[in-house]
């Protein structure tokens, strides 16, 4: 194809998107903090899990690692 100025090339955007589908897990944190709770509880960053589990606690150690290598994780928390 030759390139002729003033020619443009239409790029059609609404077609389907290609690349790698999207990765829909979820971590759940089974941990001995004391002030754990029962059931599954969501966390969304270590100020999060400490909030639910205690100051400095197993489940705020455990999302930081989580998230230093996805920023995108989904994460639960609960007591054994």
């Amino acid at each position: 194809m030759q390139r002729t100025p003033g020619m443009y090339t239409a790029i059609n955007t609404q077609t389907q998107r290609t690349g790698l589908p999207s990765q829909n897990h979820s971590i759940v944190f089974i941990t001995g903090d004391v002030d754990a709770p029962a059931t599954p509880t969501a966390i969304y960053d270590t100020a999060s899990a400490d909030a639910v589990s205690g100051a400095d606690s197993n489940a705020g150690r455990m999302m930081a690692a989580a998230l230093s290598v996805s920023q995108g994780v989904r994460a639960e928390t609960v007591g054994k």
